[in-house]
């Protein structure tokens, strides 16, 4: 494959400097030849090395300004880190006086710098293709990745203007949902089904590079964590030792500032290819449910929940996600910890050892429970959600029937009852959670009184009570055998030992469960996208069934189990032969044909039609006599147990159904559906189907929104415009179940000349046309089929049906009209003018935060309660932090007089340990168990409440995805997201807190904690005027899924049928 190249080779400063830098490189080696030059036996060889690994460099740098996009990653790397060796290397020169190779050295330097700063640059001014859309960061390279430097830009649009979806960046196109629901379907066909996570090992192999990074990243992390004890240890020596060098305060500063820019660098890169991996998966997994919604067979009573899927589920799986590498980097970091705390405490390190092998199966008993905990969950949660979706698809009806109450209890109770589901699913949570004493919160608490205390004391041991307890028993036990204390360097250097041994069994406990639950909702998925999709049992231009050995295999599919006469009558129907096609004019070939939802039991049975091209046939009879069925059943939406049915080659068909399928679409985007514009066409279609009427009292005429599922619009209107979208698509086959039923009489009568009659649109365009109907004049039928109790009970001309009509007709009162009672029926009613829809809050007020927000969530969750939670987090805040001090004291004591008032320094460290146990239970216990409770339920509540008193007017011009997105999404983040970041309020009190005792213990730090405290404000103020406005659009953007989901998914007999998938 050949090379195209992708940036102009114009750019020449880079090869300008390069070749600038080469001839200094030249000089160095001629420098070094010369006989007079001081030098080492490798000083030669090493500058010839050097000029030749530029010559290298220089066509690298060529080629990477042709062929990529980015700044070269090795080029970068390799000027930066031998930047830092020539700084050394020139210190060295000069303070040894050797001036000549000096100053050429620092020119040579310089050259470098100046390169290696062009280099970094981004290449978009000299793209040869500017129509390519590139994300910000994959045309940066790897120092403006690394500290984020790319995403200024995107700071600097949000401080200064309102962010829509229109003005944001575009994202690296690896993350567009086409390519990577590409790269997991190509694994995922391949793959063999029989496992039930071969979904997440599809999805791993598929992003696997973000995987690796990521990987990495926490690889690195765990070895800047544990050189900070040393570090510390190292810096306490120094400040103690007053004949300590200067130089070595220099080298610890520097050591310092390296391991703590490092560590932020790389805890930065870990989270964000974390979250890439994280926005892969959504992309993949959203569109892998969609396509698998499309296939699969209608039932609705399990379609709805694809939405819930596409949305809990998927949700469940990033929280899982986001903290997945710490289930194998905690466990290393805890023997890490371990082994580091044996060389300072000896023995006593046993004691940690041993709680967190407590903790760790403690966890694993717990986290048994979580699978099935969760899945009952997950299922109160789709129960909810579907519903709420079906409320409202038919809002309309229902405030029309006036049963809105008693509709709107129904949801209340839902939630309750998910509410309770969740349960026992929190209390494993909490104490999870209490284990090991996380600052991570998490699922509601409804745990009894003895589980707390259990857990309390469990929490206490684990986390504030190990290093009180390890201290003591080592002190205790270098009293006893009369060995010397810890000195304050080994005290703090186990105290900073245990901290970090504290936070990897906080992490997994915490991420051990989410690990978990995200496996599950991988395996949930993996069984919706292994359902039996829709087996289309038509074939074109031959006769075709279902053979006798699939119709055995798609039964167990199915999950239903054969008889043995069952088994014996499909044995005998091998035997059996298929009839052969019928006359090629005939559209549509029915013969003796069974049909079925299930393929347990016919619905339809013994079909035998024949439809020939350009003819009208109506299908009439009594409710449940089979007749939408039978439309079904042509577009091949059911099992055909028997019999065959065939359809011309390249059949085109149109579909009208009783309640059409209405998206939120103008009205001409409606009707055009999938084809272009034609005038003629399209004017024609308005006036025969009596539309031009209503469409001037619309305010914006043909390109009024008809909102979701048609609710802005009557259901005369809709039907209306359903017929119309099935005359504009000029299929060969129309489809029409029961259209007329809520048309006025004279808009009836104009209807059925104008579209049906003898010389209306669909017989003068040569359409097939297959008409369920209760009371439209049958003479105009070329054939009339009769069904009765799921069968033809008579198929022949009109004239010889015509006489029973009345008879055939007794049955069905649900819909029929009377031609001589109705022509002053107002059912069409008139059309009413509709708002234009309007934003769901106000876009210039994302910027600035509303405290009235704070104040509807404090009131909700209870004022009581939030000054409790508070005052607890303060006092234990402040039992966290005082042993710190505590100790130091207790050390210099010892220095001063070893084991003098051991009992006091012991004691107090125990009491505030547990102090701070109890009150971070009782916190927890606050919120989870009161706070979350309440404030969720009546949160829902009141957004049951607004639905359920808004006006008509708001109803009709916002999209159902909206409201259903409050419902669904909405209410994650009010049970998951919201208590736990009202949990990291300890965080705020915690550096308060340390703040308070540094600025007292060490007065001169007071301006400098200050100034930072100044300092991160002006950062938050500029961050949080972007942040904000993404997270509300992130919320926002996801009601358009939902709509397509919820639209999709009612309407997916119509997508098929006019074949839009």
């Amino acid at each position: 494959m050949e090379n195209v190249a992708l940036c102009g080779d114009n750019n020449f400063g880079p090869q300008l400097f390069a070749l600038a830098f080469g001839l200094s490189q030249l000089s160095l080696v001629v420098i070094w030849a010369l006989p007079h030059t001081p030098r080492t036996r490798a000083s030669l060889a090493a500058a010839v090395v050097a000029f030749i690994a530029y010559s290298g460099l220089q066509l690298l740098s060529h080629l990477e300004h042709l062929y990529s996009i980015e700044p070269s990653l090795l080029l970068n790397l390799f000027l930066s880190v031998s930047l830092l060796f020539d700084i050394a290397r020139i210190r060295t020169l000069w303070l040894a006086h050797y001036t000549t190779i000096a100053t050429v050295y620092t020119i040579s330097s310089l050259l470098k710098l100046v390169w290696f700063y062009l280099e970094s640059k981004t290449k978009q001014a000299h793209f040869l293709n500017r129509t390519i859309q590139y994300g910000s960061e994959e045309i940066h390279g790897l120092y403006s990745r690394s500290f984020f430097w790319w995403i200024n830009q995107l700071f600097l649009l949000g401080f200064n203007r309102d962010l829509t979806v229109e003005n944001l960046p575009h994202l690296d196109q690896v993350l567009s949902s086409n390519i990577v629901h590409h790269a997991v379907q190509s694994l995922w066909g391949r793959a063999p089904k029989s496992s039930r996570n071969i979904l997440a090992w599809c999805i791993f192999c598929a992003f696997k590079s973000s995987v690796l990074y990521s990987f990495m990243a926490r690889l690195a992390l765990i070895g800047l964590n544990y050189s900070q004890p040393f570090l510390i240890s190292r810096l306490i020596n120094y400040v103690g030792d007053k004949s300590s060098n200067r130089n070595d305060g220099y080298g610890l500063i520097g050591g310092f500032a390296l391991v703590f820019i490092l560590k932020a660098v790389f805890n930065g890169l870990y989270q964000h290819h974390n979250f890439r991996f994280i926005t892969q998966i959504r992309g993949a997994i959203v569109s892998m449910i969609y396509e698998k919604t499309l296939e699969v067979r209608y039932k609705t009573d399990s379609n709805l929940p694809a939405a819930t899927l596409m949305g809990n589920e998927v949700d469940n799986i990033s929280i899982g996600i986001q903290n997945a590498h710490e289930t194998w980097a905690s466990p290393i970091e805890l023997g890490i910890a371990i082994y580091l705390l044996e060389i300072e405490v000896h023995w006593a390190a046993a004691i940690p050892a041993a709680i967190s092998l407590a903790v760790f199966y403690m966890t694993g008993l717990i986290s048994r429970t979580f699978p099935k905990r969760q899945a009952a969950w997950m299922k109160g949660v789709h129960q909810r959600v579907a519903f709420t979706s079906n409320y409202l698809n038919i809002i309309k009806v229902v405030k029309m029937l006036g049963l809105l109450e008693r509709i709107s209890a129904i949801v209340q109770e839902l939630r309750v009852h998910e509410l309770d589901l969740q349960k026992k699913f929190r209390h494993s949570m909490i104490m999870m959670n209490l284990v090991g004493q996380s600052l991570y919160s998490v699922k509601i608490c409804n745990s009894s009184t003895s589980h707390f205390i259990l857990t309390t004391i469990i929490s206490g041991i684990s986390s504030n009570l190990t290093p009180v307890i390890t201290l003591s028993v080592y002190t205790g036990a270098a009293f006893c055998t009369g060995r010397n204390p810890l000195t304050v360097a080994q005290t703090f250097m186990a105290l900073s030992i245990i901290l970090l041994a504290s936070t990897p069994l906080s992490n997994l406990v915490y991420s051990a469960p989410r690990v978990v639950g995200a496996v599950e909702c991988f395996q949930r998925i993996q069984e919706y996208l292994l359902e039996t999709p829709r087996h289309d049992y038509r074939r074109s231009g031959e006769s075709h069934h279902i053979s006798h050995d699939t119709l055995e295999t798609m039964l167990s599919s199915e999950g239903f189990e054969l008889s043995e006469m069952a088994k014996i009558k499909i044995q005998q129907g091998r035997k059996s032969t298929i009839r052969q096609a019928s006359q090629t004019t005939d559209v549509v070939v029915i013969q003796e044909a069974d049909f079925s939802w299930n393929l347990t039991q016919a619905i339809l049975s013994k079909i035998s039609i024949k439809l020939p091209r350009g003819s009208f046939t109506m299908v009439i009879g009594p409710v449940g006599s089979g007749k939408s069925t039978l439309l079904q059943a042509i577009l091949g939406e059911l099992y055909c147990t028997k019999g065959y049915i065939q359809i011309q080659p390249s059949l085109t068909v149109s579909f009208c159904d009783t309640n059409p399928w209405i998206r939120h679409k103008t009205i001409r985007e409606t009707i055009l559906g999938s084809l272009n514009y034609d005038e003629i066409l399209y004017q024609t279609v308005i006036q025969a189907c009596a539309l031009e009427a209503d469409i001037k009292t619309f305010p914006q005429g043909h390109f009024t929104p008809l909102g979701s599922n048609g609710i802005a619009i009557s259901g005369g209107q809709r039907q209306r415009i359903a017929i119309a979208r099935a005359v504009y698509s000029r299929a060969q086959l129309a489809l029409f179940d029961d259209v007329l039923s809520a048309l006025d009489a004279r808009t009836y009568e104009h209807v059925s000349t104008n579209v049906f009659g003898i010389q209306g649109l669909l017989r003068r365009n040569g359409v097939t046309v297959v008409f369920v109907a209760h009371a439209l004049d049958l003479n105009s039928a070329d054939q009339i089929v009769v069904l009765e109790e799921g069968m033809i009970s008579q198929h022949s001309h009109p004239r010889e049906i015509v006489a029973n009509k009345n008879s055939l007709l007794a049955g069905d009162t649900s819909s029929q009209i009377d031609l001589n009672t109705i022509s002053g029926s107002t059912v069409d009613r008139q059309s009413r003018s509709l708002p234009e829809s309007q934003a769901i809050g106000d876009i210039a007020d994302r910027k600035l935060g509303d405290w009235t927000n704070y104040k509807y969530y404090l009131e909700a969750a209870g004022g009581n309660n939030v000054l409790l939670c508070f005052f607890c987090l303060f006092l234990g805040a402040f039992c966290s932090q005082f042993p710190s001090l505590w100790v130091q004291w207790w050390a210099d004591d010892n220095a001063r007089s070893p084991f003098r008032h051991l009992a006091t320094y012991i004691s107090v460290y125990f009491v505030l340990a547990i102090m701070g146990s109890v009150l971070w239970a009782l916190c927890m216990w606050l919120i989870f168990c009161s706070i979350v409770p309440k404030s969720s339920s009546l949160f829902h509540e009141h957004l049951v409440t607004k639905v359920k008193d808004a006006p008509l007017s708001f109803l009709t011009s916002t999209h159902n995805g909206i409201i259903l997105n409050r419902f669904s999404q909405d209410m994650t983040l009010v049970d998951r997201s919201l208590p736990a970041d009202f949990l990291k309020t300890n965080n705020f009190m915690q550096c308060l807190m340390s703040a308070l005792f540094i600025s007292v213990k060490a007065k001169y730090f007071a301006p400098l904690i200050a100034i930072a405290g100044f300092v991160v404000y002006l950062i938050q103020k500029f961050y949080l005027r972007t942040s904000r406005q993404l997270r509300q659009l992130d919320l926002e953007t996801k009601s358009s899924l939902y709509t397509q989901f919820t639209e999709t998914i009612i309407g997916l007999t119509t997508i098929r049928a006019f074949g839009w998938q």
